[in-house]
């Protein structure tokens, strides 16, 4: 999957069950490692979160529609 697919989508944290959709991917043109690759995404309630994109991979799932 490509990185840029993913905004729009809805995810599934594994902890706590609650679905989040991807509003944005932050960095995807920085080379520097002081700026990574980061997943841009917002609750139910409208609260904006953000992680690097190598912690989003390892707790979110795709929720099918």
């Amino acid at each position: 999957m490509k990185v840029d697919d993913m905004v729009g989508k809805k995810y599934r944290h594994v902890k706590s069950g609650r679905v989040y959709t991807v509003t944005a991917i932050g960095n995807s043109y920085s080379p520097s490692l002081k700026f990574p690759l980061t997943v841009i995404y917002e609750s139910e309630h409208a609260v904006l979160w953000c992680r690097p994109f190598s912690q989003f991979i390892n707790k979110f799932v795709g929720v099918s529609r």
